[in-house]
């Protein structure tokens, strides 16, 4: 179902992952008097007067046709959505049309006009169309045709190397693959894409391959009529959670980050920013992804589609979802505040009415990113399982695995980092009368702490000796005297590990279970309450991790986080 006709309903079963483990009713925008009075309650003697919220248009608009709320925006861009108007602007080096269009006749004479589906981008990097695929027959929820007699896709392999000479054409050698996007504008000049570029080509250059003609790996009887059968849903489902997941980012950018902009009275750019990070950029990466995906399907035979090399392409490209996972705990704090403001309530509410977005608050929405980012190793692996030993997308495919595996470890370190960073400031802040530069400053962990009975000696004389409560940070000591009653640290002082020596210390003269450690100007000997935490204290000083000071940006992130707390 959709919402007025312009509006994108979410299938049950392929958008529960959109709501973690609660499996809520989806909710499209409904026309109805519920509608008109959340609009109408935003009017509130409160709320500005110059917010341009009118509950009379917003009635009349109910049918979403042209909603005055978002009267600049939304009417442009549900015009660009339509597939009939759909009209891409041609640059020096693109085709007319990037899509091609599959004309089908039906017995009784009419015909049938289906297009490919296309997300394009402009070179600002902003989301410049969106347009979903329209088709009478046989295609499914992604806008992918998996059956029938489908002639849109067109390969080619390359019998002579194309060496570009202008800056628009398309470099390839010899034995390359090429995805022939537009034969019909030029006969001898072809465009199309291979590997991350497109551009254009001879058409002598390259043979068309057939995709009819049964390869040695086809014919293999280990990839049996069971397993092709499991590929294809595997890669159904691949592209249609990929579908959704760019039309929900489309309408949290389009439906929340433009709407915010335009509230300056509600929102700052610095607040626009917190909320929602570097969601756009995400928004462009999966528009261009989704378009390779569906551009390296076989529409014919689907399970013999090779997608692997999409992701091994893209997959640097994926590393900018640490920066928006290390601003998802700004995010949600910053969120949490405005929540218990009504007037934000009804604002983020009116969004997602008007987008015909699920029943889910905006925080939600800005979980998915995280979500999806784990989401794709577990869906290559599913494929990899029904990919035989003798497919062309086997090699590809181990590697793409390898890949989004490292990016979302990598991605998760990163955010497990931030987070220590944020637990050095906070020990930081509890502790009365520190002194000296801030700890994040070159450490960024807090490896082990207790209570040990130590002596302090400078030039061989002594100048303290009692129970101190010691913590170890990876390139610092910090020494305290702990306040039991109150459970505070009260500083005494520091010292950095860059040159300090630690020894172990048998048993005698200076007591059981001692350690050693000597700095420049000073020599310190713990005594540990038993033989096991004298061990783990020189394990943890041993093994501590070599100088990474956190970055500028891991600072700013940690330190306003903190803040909206």
């Amino acid at each position: 179902m959709t919402a007025g006709g312009r509006g994108f309903a979410f299938p049950e079963s392929e958008a529960a992952y959109l709501r973690g483990p609660k499996r809520e009713m989806l909710d499209t925008f409904d026309p109805n008097p519920r509608a008109e009075i959340v609009f109408s309650s935003l009017f509130s003697p409160n709320f500005p007067s110059d917010a341009r919220f009118d509950p009379v248009r917003i009635a009349a608009a109910s049918h979403l046709n042209l909603p005055a709320f978002f009267d600049p925006v939304v009417p442009a861009l549900e015009s660009r959505r339509s597939v009939r108007s759909f009209r891409q602007k041609r640059s020096r080096s693109q085709p007319l049309h990037t899509s091609s269009i599959h004309v089908e006749e039906y017995s009784d004479g009419t015909e049938s006009t289906n297009r490919v589906p296309s997300m394009l981008i402009s070179s600002d990097d902003s989301i410049e169309q969106f347009s979903l695929s329209s088709s009478s027959k046989e295609t499914t929820d992604s806008g992918v045709t998996f059956s029938g007699h489908d002639s849109r896709l067109i390969m080619a392999k390359a019998i002579c190397a194309n060496v570009a000479l202008l800056a628009d054409d398309l470099p390839f050698s010899t034995g390359d693959f090429i995805n022939v996007l537009d034969s019909t504008s030029h006969a001898a000049l072809w465009f199309g894409m291979c590997a991350d570029r497109t551009g254009w080509f001879l058409a002598s250059h390259v043979t068309i391959i057939d995709p009819s003609a049964p390869s040695e790996w086809q014919n293999n009887p280990g990839f049996s009529h069971e397993m092709r059968q499991l590929r294809k849903r595997v890669l159904h489902e691949l592209l249609i959670t990929e579908k959704d997941y760019v039309t929900l980012l489309h309408n949290v950018v389009v439906g929340f980050v433009e709407q915010c902009r335009r509230h300056k009275e509600l929102f700052s750019a610095a607040l626009v920013e917190s909320i929602f990070g570097n969601i756009e950029k995400l928004a462009v990466l999966h528009a261009k992804l989704l378009s390779e995906l569906e551009s390296a399907v076989d529409r014919k035979n689907p399970e013999n589609s090779a997608l692997a090399d999409v992701f091994l392409r893209n997959s640097t490209n994926f590393e900018i979802y640490s920066d928006y996972c290390n601003n998802r705990m700004i995010s949600c704090a910053i969120l949490g505040k405005m929540l218990e403001d009504t007037r934000y309530v009804h604002f983020f509410e009116a969004c997602r009415l008007l987008r015909g977005m699920p029943r889910l608050n905006l925080e939600s929405f800005l979980l998915s990113p995280v979500q999806r980012m784990c989401r794709y190793p577990i869906q290559l692996r599913e494929l990899l399982k029904a990919t035989p030993v003798l497919h062309p997308d086997r090699k590809d495919l181990e590697k793409a695995l390898v890949a989004m595996k490292g990016i979302a470890s990598r991605v998760d370190r990163r955010v497990n980092r931030l987070e220590s960073i944020q637990k050095l400031i906070k020990w930081q802040q509890n502790v009365i009368g520190f002194r000296g530069p801030n700890l994040i400053e070159n450490n960024c962990r807090l490896l082990h702490f207790g209570e040990v009975s130590g002596k302090c000696f400078a030039k061989s004389a002594l100048q303290w000796s009692k129970t101190v409560h010691l913590v170890l940070f990876d390139q610092s000591m910090v020494v305290c005297k702990k306040i039991v009653k109150k459970n505070e640290c009260v500083f005494k002082e520091r010292f950095s590990l860059s040159a300090a020596r630690f020894a172990d210390v048998t048993d005698g003269k200076d007591g059981p279970h001692a350690f050693q450690i000597t700095t420049q100007n000073r020599s310190y000997i713990f005594n540990c309450k038993d033989a096991d935490a004298k061990s783990e204290w020189l394990e943890k000083l041993r093994t501590r991790p070599s100088p990474n000071p956190p970055t500028v940006n891991e600072m700013r992130f940690a330190l306003l986080s903190l803040k909206h707390r």
